[in-house]
Formats: C-alpha cells, sequence, structure tokens
C-alpha cells in the first residue's frame, strides 16, 4: 500500500513563477510516499530549472512531463471531448445569464478544457493506471485554475483511490478582474466539488463569498504562504534611505511610479530594482530622467531568487517597495519582511494584511501618485535610527506571526 500525493501545477519546476512552491516541497510529511508533480504549461523543449540551478529535489518526487498536447489529431480528439461534455453547456449557459457569451471568452473556455482534458489523460496514463487496489492518493492543486478543474475531473474518475482534492487560490486565479479578459473558466465545478479550497488571504476568501454566493459551501479555508527564516539583515548606514523594489516589471506593477517618486525628493536615497520583463525599457528611461543629485539608482535586472534574498541580506536595505495594480499576497513582500524591512506598498488584494500602518509600513490607495509615494519616503527619512529599527523589528515579528514557512506549511499538509 502506498500513499501518493499529485501535485497539479503550472510550470515547477520548469520556470521561477512558482519558485514559492519549492519552499513548500520542503515541508511534505513523511507519510506521503511518493510525490508527483505534473507541471500543465510545459512544453518538450523547456529545461528543469530545479535540476539546473536548485538544489536536487525530493527523492520521492518525481515529475511529469506532457509532450503531445500540440499534435494535430491530440488537439482534435480533445476538442470534442470538450465540446461534447455537460460542463461545456452548462459554462455556455452560465456565461450567457451573465451577459459574458463573447467569442473570446468561448475560444478561452475551449482551449481551458481541451488542456484539462489533455491533463487529465497524462495523469491517468502515468499515476493512477499503475496503482494497486490499495494505493491512496491526496490530490493537490496549486493554482485554481487549470490545474484545480483537471483535479475534479480525476475526483470524478477515480473516486476510490482519491482521498482528498484540494487547492488553493492566489490572485489571477482567484480574482476574476485580474484575469485575462476577465473571465476564469468553470469556477462552478471547482467550488462544489473540491474537498477544501484553500485561500492565501482574508481578502480572496471574502472575494468567494461575496462574487460565488450559490456555490460556496463549508470547504472554504485560509491558508497562508510563508517564506524560510533567512535572519535579519546587516544594518545599513543611515547617510541614505536605502530603498528596494523586487517585481517583473510590467504594466501591472508600475515600477516606473518609484522613479517618478524619486524625481524631487530632497533627501538621499538608494533605490535598486530587482527583475526585468517588457517595460524595461521604459523603465531604464524614467531612471534617466530622475536627474537628482540626491537619488541613487541601480537596475539589476532578472535575478534567481536565491541572488536576490542573499543580496538583500548582505545590503542592509531599509524599506521594501510595491506599487502593483493587483495582488493576491505578495511573497516579495513576506521575504522582505523576514529581512525585517519597513514596507510601502498600495492597498490591493490581501496587501494590508502584511502591513499595520505606522508600525512596519504604509499602505497606499490603489491608483496613488508618485507624490503620496515621496511623502511616505519623506516621512521615513527624517525618523530616528530608534524608531527605524523598531518599524523593522514589527515587520520581522509580523511575519513570523503569520507567514513563517515552518509554520504555515506544516498546518497547510494537515488538510491532505
Amino acid at each position: 500500500m502506498s500513499s501518493i500525493l499529485l501535485i497539479l501545477t503550472q510550470k515547477y519546476p520548469y520556470a521561477n513563477g512558482e519558485s514559492f512552491l519549492a519552499n513548500e516541497l520542503e515541508y511534505i510529511p513523511d507519510r506521503f510516499d511518493e510525490i508527483v508533480i505534473y507541471p500543465m504549461l510545459i512544453c518538450k523543449q523547456d529545461d528543469c530549472l530545479e535540476w539546473k540551478y536548485r538544489k536536487p529535489l525530493d527523492q520521492r518526487i518525481s515529475v511529469i512531463r506532457g509532450t503531445e498536447f500540440y499534435r494535430k489529431r491530440n488537439i482534435l480528439r480533445h476538442a470534442l471531448r470538450s465540446v461534447f461534455s455537460k460542463d461545456f453547456w452548462r459554462e455556455l449557459n452560465h456565461l450567457g445569464k451573465e451577459k459574458r457569451l463573447t467569442a473570446g471568452n468561448l475560444k478561452l473556455l475551449l482551449l481551458y478544457m481541451m488542456r484539462c482534458r489533455y491533463g487529465e489523460r497524462v495523469v491517468c496514463r502515468n499515476v493512477f493506471r499503475r496503482l494497486s487496489p490499495a494505493d491512496t492518493v491526496s490530490v493537490y492543486s496549486y493554482w485554481m485554475d487549470y490545474d484545480a478543474y483537471t483535479a475534479c475531473l480525476l475526483k470524478r474518475k477515480y473516486s476510490q483511490s482519491i482521498t482528498s482534492c484540494i487547492t488553493r487560490c492566489h490572485r489571477g486565479d482567484l480574482y476574476e478582474e485580474a484575469a485575462r479578459g476577465g473571465y476564469l473558466p468553470m469556477r462552478r465545478v471547482i467550488l462544489t466539488e473540491t474537498d477544501r479550497i484553500c485561500s492565501i488571504s482574508d481578502d480572496g476568501l471574502c472575494y468567494l463569498r461575496r462574487r460565488y454566493p450559490a456555490w460556496i459551501r463549508d470547504n472554504l479555508s485560509v491558508s497562508r504562504l510563508g517564506t524560510p527564516d533567512y535572519g535579519m539583515a546587516v544594518p545599513a548606514d543611515r547617510d541614505s534611505l536605502r530603498v528596494v523594489s523586487c517585481s517583473w516589471v510590467r504594466k501591472v506593477k508600475r515600477v516606473q511610479l518609484i522613479a517618478g517618486a524619486l524625481k524631487a525628493v530632497n533627501f538621499r536615497v538608494s533605490w535598486t530594482h530587482y527583475g526585468s520583463g517588457p517595460e524595461m525599457d521604459a523603465l531604464e528611461e524614467a531612471v534617466r530622467s530622475i536627474n537628482n543629485p540626491a537619488v541613487e539608482c541601480c537596475l539589476r535586472g532578472e535575478c534567481r531568487n536565491e541572488e536576490v534574498l542573499r543580496e538583500y541580506r548582505q545590503h542592509g536595505y531599509q524599506v521594501f517597495i510595491n506599487v502593483s495594480e493587483h495582488e493576491g499576497v505578495p511573497v516579495s513582500i513576506m521575504e522582505a519582511m523576514s529581512f525585517g524591512m519597513i514596507v510601502i506598498a498600495t492597498d490591493v488584494g490581501g496587501t494590508r494584511e502584511l502591513i499595520e500602518e505606522g508600525r512596519n509600513g504604509y499602505l497606499l490607495e490603489k491608483d496613488a501618485a508618485g507624490e503620496q509615494l515621496a511623502e511616505r519616503l519623506k516621512q521615513l527619512s527624517l525618523k530616528s535610527r530608534e524608531e527605524l529599527a523598531a518599524m523593522s523589528a514589527r515587520s520581522r515579528e509580523i511575519w513570523r506571526e503569520k507567514y513563517a514557512a515552518q509554520t504555515n506549511y506544516p498546518a497547510f499538509y494537515e488538510y491532505l
């Protein structure tokens, strides 16, 4: 008899976007004899970052790589299976009632279901067909998206072997307005057929109850993400305010707003940004336009998470800034708080659950202009060393109470 944990995700361990899942895997309990990861959005040519850059996978872990989805004969087969399913027509009816039955949403729904049907087939072939009658499987979907609906399809088919079916939900897989096209398919199926839905924030839990009251059952809970303890950063000198940001450089992240805020400051600031993306040229132009002798800027570009965390510890940044338009609960802020950084961030998603106004940082309005950010930075520049140290200590204390990996992840795995 074997106990298997099946983790359905999107790209891990082949891409950096799910590096926080890597932290979580270290806390999987010994009661699972085997752990199988299926990244649903991976193609044949992708390379495994886990093997190239990170420490080796747990010896219990194996990774499935599906490679046949884009073959023409398979696309046709999965399209037919999708179109002739009851779920497809029920979803069309739901879209019609909400007046969202557009050509774009229809295309998205069909591609979504095709990918999930293909994923179901891959997992059946690689996991369930080799099970003995005594083997059990716990299915864990890291996102409430393709992977969560695929988990529901598997649960229908292998209910005798599956002991639990759980999904997390974060941001783009939770808030419809943050999703591409403002539409997330198969909410009804996922909400009603999944054994437990774990939101990473209180805000996410409230959103589900408010947005889908007809489909909500008593299967919702909050299970926060967490980051490892890297220790407090080396204290920085007080010659300048040392500020850092870390994110993809995309429109939604609004990193250029930081550059705009620094144009008119009259106190010394050193700002470092980690991350790259499609808006990098615009960010570089914004930095060149600062033209303020009191400001030093450094754009580090794309860096691996391990490198960023190492530099956090060495350089003693005092303030972390996040001015994104949408968030779930930013892991980047959790990491910064674990080093004792003061946080300034926009009040979006579950970000307010990380910040106690005036005690470990400040919340900005969602549509805040650069002037508001500049004013908050000025407030910090005028504080004494002791006041900044108190805010820093409170940041780390909040992280320890609510976002420590060694506490949160073992508690989460009790659900499985």
